[in-house]
């Protein structure tokens, strides 16, 4: 799966925290489609989002709350 990062925007990292790990990097316009096209529908995951050159975690709270702000439909569960 391909994302393209846009350096002004807030950057997101996914991970998917089954036996094997793979990783997401995207902008929060990306989120959805990373949750629905590139995990599978029973994976755990977490999000961080990068503040100060470090990866901070979000609750899935917190990111509905950025999706919603940015007129995005969609909500984590």
């Amino acid at each position: 799966m391909l994302t393209t990062i846009d350096n002004t925007q807030r950057i997101f990292l996914i991970q998917r925290t089954a036996a094997s790990t793979r990783n997401f990097v995207c902008n929060l316009h990306d989120i959805p489609n990373v949750i629905k096209n590139g995990l599978e529908t029973n994976d755990s995951f977490t999000i961080k989002h990068l503040w100060n050159g470090e990866f901070k975690r979000c609750s899935k709270k917190y990111v509905n709350e950025m999706l919603k702000c940015a007129n995005i439909d969609y909500k984590i569960k």
